[in-house]
């Protein structure tokens, strides 16, 4: 699998926008669950910045959106 990837790796390449132009459409059915709403992690304002770097520019390619969903998980920086 490793050999696969690196042979194919300019495939999965995220540091440009998508040639690919596909419109998904997801949804999860929570069904009767409780609302889940745990709150950000503390970060320093190194990774603060990094986050809001990271957001604006996946804001900007339109891989993300805003939401108001009253759903929340906090962001693991990597």
């Amino acid at each position: 699998m490793s050999r696969i990837l690196w042979k194919y790796g300019k495939l999965f390449d995220i540091s440009e926008t998508s040639k690919i132009d596909i419109t998904l459409k997801n949804a999860i059915d929570t069904g009767t669950h409780r609302l889940i709403h745990a709150p950000p992690y503390r970060k320093s304002n190194k990774d603060q910045e990094t986050l809001r770097k990271e957001t604006d520019k996946l804001m900007g390619s339109g891989i993300i959106e805003h939401s108001t969903s009253p759903w929340s998980s906090p962001v693991v920086l990597v």
